[in-house]
């Protein structure tokens, strides 16, 4: 299935999505309209977190697409990283020379954050005095290097620096800010890349406004705080957006909710996470974890699935260790990552039409199961079961989906097509059923194992490994139904855990 928006999450840093080298960029995809972070003209609510260390070493980026997949797993989709840090400098001293095996590393995690439908937040400079270039002209360079070797990658954002108030940056000393010089290389990169957000930031309320009113081509504003201030306090002034980027350490769970809100109600705010470490920290990522699966939990009002409910089982499944996931009266059990109530309970079903932009998860995650449940879809239609789904990014590319299409019965099998596991595997043979019956659907996940039984026949069975873009696919995560363009009912929901329950945890 294509890929959909889910406007509700969005963790980690934020999203900037441009085509590099086009005139027409400002009229597409992500960028400041309004002065709100807005996907073409509708607001975007986004939120990230820091992958620190040095992106570029080749050791990281052998499994750097495993390794970021923790990222939407968690919650964030933004991704910021730095290309230098003190002692290290990525870049030539003149900017020009920076070498090719650089620039193809580069590339390759950048591929590996869009690959999910996440954003590179890319952070250019460093003020510290060893990484320092030796002249303006040189930072100039290197920014426009950056976006040459990024020339075929669609969505990342730059940030000059968050730190432009620093003794360290370009001519600057204590109180002598080199504002013109950010200015200068956001406008080299806006002329090498029209529309591409650039962010700059500093701790000074002075350098901000600044950055606010003489740098037009900045389109946005980051600071790095102690505690959460939910865009007010020293950022409030502007209107330029902002990025508040605070400690994960300094923040509860009831400010991650508060921050989750004030994105939600303002496009012109986002917060990224940061962490002290110098590699990926899984202690950050799973205080995101929880606090963003209990802000969408209590945001929808959702409430857990009774484990006694039988309303969905089918003859002798209790006694299998199945688990009704539909009590058919209301959505008890589900979480709804919508804008709009796009679901809604009809008789013994659970129906969508053609509301589009959300997906209906399961209140837990799971890791190993058997799932069975039947749909039904209308001509021409378009939805899909997302199996081992993250709380946020692209499903079909962290976890997998099985696509759902209103496909006539003569339609050849496509690696995207009906019955497939989305964009990896067309299915073995096509089992749908006429227009108006419902199918059934199996789908056995053990470990990197993976069956399906449709209408059935197995039409997969496979291992992760089989097939090089499932080879990092997450072995946990939700089971979503998909609001896709199109009208589609499901009933017969069910799960049978083979790892840990949680029904009865």
């Amino acid at each position: 299935m294509q890929r959909f928006t889910v406007k509700f999450l969005s963790p980690a840093l934020l999203v900037w999505f441009a085509f590099v080298g086009s005139a027409n960029a400002k009229e597409k995809d992500l960028r400041v309209y309004e002065g709100q972070f807005c996907w073409r003209t509708s607001p975007e609510h986004m939120v990230g977190a820091e992958y620190p260390g040095v992106v570029l070493d080749p050791d990281i980026a052998k499994n750097f697409r495993k390794e970021v997949l923790d990222y939407p797993e968690s919650g964030a989709e933004i991704i910021l990283f730095s290309l230098q840090k003190p002692g290290e400098k990525f870049f030539a001293p003149d900017g020009k020379s920076t070498s090719k095996d650089k620039a193809a590393l580069l590339a390759k995690q950048v591929e590996a954050i869009r690959y999910f439908s996440g954003t590179p937040l890319i952070t250019l400079f460093d003020p510290d005095p060893s990484c320092r270039l030796e002249s303006e002209e040189a930072y100039v360079e290197a920014a426009k290097w950056v976006i040459e070797a990024l020339r075929e990658e669609l969505g990342f954002m730059v940030c000059v620096s968050d730190r432009c108030d620093d003794p360290g940056w370009g001519r600057g000393s204590p109180g002598l800010y080199d504002i013109g010089l950010v200015e200068e290389i956001a406008g080299a990169i806006e002329e090498a890349s029209p529309g591409r957000i650039v962010v700059a930031g500093g701790d000074s309320p002075d350098v901000l406004e600044a950055l606010e009113w003489e740098c037009p081509n900045v389109g946005a504003l980051i600071r790095n705080d102690s505690k959460f201030e939910f865009g007010q306090g020293v950022l409030s002034f502007g209107k330029k957006p902002i990025i508040e980027v605070v400690n994960y350490k300094n923040a509860t769970e009831e400010d991650i909710h508060k921050a989750w809100a004030r994105v939600r109600e303002d496009a012109k705010y986002a917060w990224v996470l940061s962490t002290d470490l110098d590699k990926p920290d899984p202690e950050m990522l799973e205080f995101l974890r929880k606090a963003t699966n209990s802000f969408q939990i209590e945001r929808s009002e959702a409430v857990p699935p009774d484990p006694d409910d039988t309303a969905s089982l089918m003859e002798g499944e209790k006694a299998e260790g199945f688990v009704s996931l539909f009590n058919e009266k209301n959505l008890n059990g589900w979480v709804a990552n919508s804008d709009e109530a796009n679901f809604g309970v009809h008789d013994d079903y659970i129906s969508v039409d053609k509301k589009s932009g959300g997906w209906l998860r399961s209140y837990y995650p799971y890791d190993d199961f058997v799932f069975r449940c039947q749909y039904q879809i209308k001509e021409g239609q378009n939805s899909g079961l997302h199996i081992r789904a993250p709380l946020n990014g692209r499903n079909s590319r962290v976890g997998f989906e099985f696509q759902i299409l209103g496909q006539p019965i003569d339609a050849k099998p496509e690696k995207s097509g009906n019955g497939s596991i989305y964009d990896v595997k067309a299915p073995d043979e096509m089992r749908m059923k006429p227009y108006g019956e419902w199918n059934d659907v199996e789908i056995r996940c053990e470990g990197p194992h993976l069956r399906i039984v449709w209408n059935g026949a197995v039409v997969h069975d496979i291992d992760y490994g089989d097939y090089e873009r499932m080879e990092h696919r997450k072995q946990s995560g939700y089971i979503g139904l998909q609001d896709h363009d199109g009208s589609v009912k499901f009933r017969k929901i069910r799960i049978k855990p083979l790892g840990k329950d949680p029904h009865h945890s």
